[in-house]
């Protein structure tokens, strides 16, 4: 089980009645979350229902996915009618992978799954749905430390690992406040865990405390225990030092001492200042309010893997630095500048209004920008260069690259997020959205480029982006080991692989990926100065209403005419596009072979009859499901999961490397999970980018 924090409900009583036979149609049941007596649950702590949440019944057989409708969120029941479903019958339910289950007051948690169950009984029409597992809710702290915000925390037993990672960092002041029954809720298998486990806290600053039990802890089902962490002095633990932590706001006084500055009520006024007074290791909190000013973080400010430098936003407000270039052009300024720093983490901090970056990195190690925002850069909100180990994670970038003109160079305002010349990245879990349909200058949304490798682009939301949404391009040297999968891309331009100033791109991956809603091409192949490409796997996403403005336009487009590209991947996807406005389904004008089986065309088109290689009609295999409509469950309402019926239920295969993949095995498998997490099916995978 994984942790998550929980949001209030109330306890959900009903009377019983009869219930009616079970028929081909199945039964029409109520379920609910109740509370079982035995439990511990204070301040009427419950969970809640959500659409999306998948209901399993005939031991995983038969799956529905709620929709809105569904629920009465007053009674915080559920209303369903599940065919087959029998009295006896066990019926499951698990949280979409991107769940909002939250404490109201705690911030959110980011879970994999919440697992619950109840049974079918005669004679009743209410199934009593009930956690598989227990809770553990810590309530660590005796002491009010408002100016540090927890993390993480994570229950370790032997091999049994569970760890909570709040995406919003909680203040130690609301972790610990027992009058309200706060604290962080972990989900944990019921059983005994012997005396000697550790329970390791991690803060925003970067503190850690460990607290070793001396005595076992026994969880049973469906409970809630509380824990009581002792921390009697806030000062050093046993994992590392506190580091020291330094304050400022638009109120205060730069002549302040550094010994003042430590104290909220006496900090320094901006931000420049208090960088320039930090060294490794320390935290500067930059409180509530709007700062004018552009930021510089050099080398003297660097931290170390163990015990990152940390500038964050006040824990329950958002900083703000306005640049003050709304609509003017300040061609290549920064905002926020971390130049030849390492292990830097910025946390809750807002970028308006910039002349030109929001957030420049260039020759970083070790650094994270997350929880930020920026609004109306004229280039990009956030462009990372020369860096290694680099993650950008949970950030909102609104209405970047609003620079509409090339330099007299020909450069342009970039992307949304840019990586370039970047070893070892994670861009995950941001939103994208909101750019300009005029001028040629750039405003794609996310981009690694030049050179960037071993990374990872997963779980982002991109959305009306009025070019590409997302691109992986080699620019005039090799990239290789980029992962790009599970995310949602709408109203853009769709996705790209490129090689354009003559480099290779190999070692490609974009799998799990949902792309609705593009203007042209849903999926593009491109070079410019003759580039390579090699081991470019497109499989298992699912495509919607592809080349929605018409012209020439597909749902899969190679420009790439190098004769030396190889083992080009297109399997497993789903191809839906019921208003038929693309021109083709496939096209290339290429000799190389590629590798193109197991996908679904709803509807099928030939590709341009120009092309001297095109993908037709002969060039489909009896795996290939053609012109039937794939079931989704709701594309109007944004549902694009498998229904029972769907001809892709399981009609693609495990997408298996060849070992010509840079650093790969032949026979490794290139994932085993769909978009949401769950698990492929053994030996038959559903195409597109859900499992069924």
């Amino acid at each position: 089980m994984i942790g998550i924090l929980m949001a209030a409900a109330a306890v959900v009583s009903c009377e019983n009645e009869e219930m009616v036979a079970p028929s081909p149609e199945g039964m029409t049941v109520t379920l609910g979350f109740g509370i079982q007596p035995k439990a511990v649950f204070t301040d009427e702590q419950g969970i809640v229902w959500e659409a999306g949440s998948r209901l399993m019944w005939n031991e995983g057989d038969n799956v529905y996915t709620l929709k809105e409708a569904d629920i009465d969120a007053a009674a915080n029941t559920v209303t369903v009618t599940l065919p087959g479903l029998e009295t006896g019958d066990e019926i499951t339910v698990n949280t979409p992978s991107y769940g909002s289950y939250k404490q109201e007051t705690a911030g959110k948690m980011n879970p994999e799954r919440l697992f619950l169950s109840g049974k079918v009984e005669a004679g009743k029409d209410y199934v009593h749905m009930s956690l598989v597992g227990s809770i553990i809710r810590f309530l660590p702290f005796t002491e009010d430390y408002s100016s540090e915000s927890i993390k993480t925390i994570t229950f370790e037993s032997g091999e049994i690992s569970r760890s909570v990672i709040l995406t919003e960092p909680m203040s130690l002041a609301d972790a610990c406040s027992k009058e309200n029954s706060k604290g962080i809720y972990l989900a944990m298998e019921p059983g005994t865990y012997p005396a000697g486990f550790n329970v390791r806290i991690k803060s925003m600053s970067g503190w850690k405390y460990t607290f070793t039990s001396t005595e076992p802890l026994v969880l049973t089902g469906n409970t809630v225990t509380n824990m009581s962490l002792p921390l009697d002095a806030h000062a050093d633990y046993e994992e590392g030092v506190r580091t020291r932590t330094f304050y400022v706001s638009p109120d205060g006084d730069n002549s302040r001492t550094k010994s003042e500055a430590k104290s909220s009520a006496t900090p320094w006024k901006t931000v420049q200042h208090g960088v320039n007074n930090i060294s490794a290791g320390d935290t500067l909190i930059v409180m509530d309010g709007t700062y004018n000013e552009r930021i510089v973080v050099g080398a003297s400010s660097s931290g170390t893997a163990e015990n990152p430098t940390v500038i964050m936003g006040e824990p329950g407000s958002k900083p703000v630095i306005d640049d003050g270039k709304a609509g003017v052009t300040d061609r290549n300024a920064r905002v926020f500048y971390i130049n030849g720093a390492d292990h830097i983490t910025v946390n809750n901090i807002s970028i308006v209004n910039g002349g030109w970056y929001g957030f420049e990195l260039n020759e970083t190690e070790g650094v994270t920008i997350e929880h930020c925002s920026t609004y109306n850069t004229r280039a990009s909100g956030i462009i990372a260069k020369y860096c290694t180990d680099l993650v950008v994670q949970d950030n909102e970038i609104r209405k970047a690259c609003q620079e509409l003109e090339r330099d007299s160079h020909g450069y342009g305002s970039h992307e949304c997020i840019t990586v370039s010349r970047t070893d070892g990245f994670l861009i995950t879990r941001n939103e994208v959205w909101d750019t300009t349909d005029e001028g040629d200058a750039g405003g794609e949304g996310i981009d690694s480029k030049g050179l960037s490798r071993n990374g990872e682009i997963s779980y982002n939301y991109i959305h009306n982006i009025a070019r590409l949404g997302l691109y992986v391009d080699a620019g005039s040297g090799d990239s290789f080991n980029i992962r790009v999968h599970s995310n949602r891309i709408i109203d853009t331009d769709g996705m790209s692989v490129a090689a354009e100033l003559g480099g290779k791109a190999k070692g490609i991956y974009f799998y799990n990926n949902l792309v609705v809603n593009t203007d042209k091409t849903g999926f593009v192949y491109q070079n410019i100065m003759n580039g390579g490409l090699q081991d470019i796997y497109v499989v298992n996403n699912t495509f919607v209403n592809i080349g929605k403005k018409g012209g020439f336009s597909g749902e899969i487009g190679n420009y790439n005419e190098n004769q030396e590209n190889s083992n080009l991947v297109i399997r497993n996807n789903i191809f839906y596009n019921p208003q038929g406005n693309q021109q083709f389904s496939i096209w290339h004008n290429d000799a190389t072979p590629h590798d193109i089986s197991h996908n679904l065309y709803f509807y099928f088109k030939p590709g341009y009859a120009g092309g001297e290689n095109n993908f037709d009609n002969s060039d489909l295999t009896s795996a290939d499901v053609v012109d039937k409509d794939p079931l989704l469950t709701s594309p109007a309402t944004g549902d694009y999961s498998l229904t029972a019926g769907s001809p892709a239920k399981w009609a693609g295969i495990p997408i298996v490397l060849k070992g010509t993949e840079p650093g790969m095995e032949a026979g490794t498998l290139l994932f085993d999970t769909d978009m949401n997490g769950k698990k492929r099916s053994e030996g038959r995978w559903s195409m597109g980018a859900y499992e069924f």
